[in-house]
């Protein structure tokens, strides 16, 4: 953690108070001068050669994000957030209810865990429903492909009939045809005959009549 001194703003700091409230890392030289009264004597500190980037990650969440360098010692009991003390006083959470960290996550976590148990009935509900979909749509696929089965095996059935009512037409109209042939053969004789008499009838009409001319 490469850092300049905050007291000096000049100098490298070395030295990571972790009891200072406005100030908290020094350099040797402006550290020793602030802390030469007996009460800062006391304050906890940690060589930042020391401090790993996770911790320098943990110990930055500390901070108030808004009012740099104050730490969350309060929640904020309405947003369910931590807040330091200016946030409380002057900031954005005025007239809030305020409490001790320890009340505020008291209260996160009740509501947490209520909400997980809303959550887990909600998923139990979801499993649940889902299972049933899930069934509702293997017994309409099951169905589907009888009703699909039913369909091809009428189909050929009907297609088998159609051509064996088919090939039955044919037959009886052949048939048909061939008798219909067979009765017109004297039908046709009979006109001939027919043809004949009435040739017959005009020569013996002709005849008549040059005889009877003649007579006159």
């Amino acid at each position: 953690m490469n850092s300049t001194c905050e007291f000096c703003d000049i100098s490298q700091a070395t030295i990571h108070c972790l009891s200072c409230v406005k100030i908290h890392i020094y350099c040797k030289r402006c550290f020793d001068i602030t802390h030469e009264s007996d009460f800062k004597r006391s304050h906890k500190t940690q060589l930042l050669s020391t401090i790993t980037p996770g911790q320098e990650n943990s110990e930055e969440m500390l901070f108030c994000s808004t009012h740099s360098r104050k730490y969350k010692e309060y929640a904020c009991l309405t947003c369910n957030q931590a807040i330091c003390l200016d946030c409380s006083a002057i900031g954005d959470h005025v007239g809030y209810k305020i409490g001790s960290i320890p009340k505020g996550f008291e209260k996160m976590a009740e509501e947490f865990k209520a909400n997980l148990s809303e959550y887990v009935e909600l998923l139990k509900l979801s499993n649940t429903k889902c299972e049933a979909i899930s069934k509702h749509l293997n017994g309409m696929q099951v169905e589907a492909n009888t009703i699909k089965q039913k369909i091809v095996e009428n189909s050929e059935s009907l297609i088998k009939k159609i051509k064996e009512k088919t090939a039955e037409s044919v037959e009886i109209v052949d048939k048909r045809v061939l008798e219909l042939a067979k009765d017109a053969e004297p039908i046709e004789k009979s006109e001939e005959d027919l043809k004949g008499i009435i040739e017959k009838s005009n020569g013996i009409t002709s005849n008549v009549t040059e005889a009877t001319h003649e007579d006159y």
